[in-house]
């Protein structure tokens, strides 16, 4: 019996380091217990702060549709402002055409001018007929 005894005294010590363990194990939980407590805490803040974001970039979007809305009424208008465009510059090509065949007529014209040099002659023989003439003038 008294191995009994001795045997039970050596459970009952293992048991009270057992225990000792459990309550050592139990300590660090409480700990880690708490410090899940603080990151539960900083998450539901950071959830806040993602939820306020999110909200803001709902609101941006709205503002975004908006001006691509805007932007799709200005794209139109110039469209129908190239349109236009196109017109006036086929107008503006006619013109073109139009001045090239009016100068081609004026430069034609001045290339059949006389030059100087036939005017100067022309003259001085106007000059010399009438010089004759005043011979056989009475």
């Amino acid at each position: 019996m008294k191995d009994d005894v001795i045997v039970v005294r050596g459970d009952v010590s293992t048991l009270k380091g057992d225990v000792s363990t459990v309550q050592g194990d139990v300590s660090t939980l409480k700990d880690d217990v708490i410090v899940v407590r603080g990151d539960v805490s900083t998450l539901k803040g950071d959830v806040s702060t993602v939820q306020g974001d999110v909200s803001t970039l709902k609101d941006d979007v709205i503002v975004v549709r908006g001006d691509v809305s805007i932007l799709k009424g200005d794209v139109s208008g110039l469209k129908g402002d190239s349109a236009g465009l196109k017109d006036d510059v086929s107008g503006v090509k006619g013109d073109t055409i139009s001045l090239k065949e009016g100068l081609a007529y004026l430069k034609g014209r001045i290339e059949n001018l006389p030059t100087m040099l036939q005017l100067l002659g022309f003259v001085l023989a106007i000059f010399a007929m009438a010089g004759f003439f005043k011979y056989f003038t009475p």
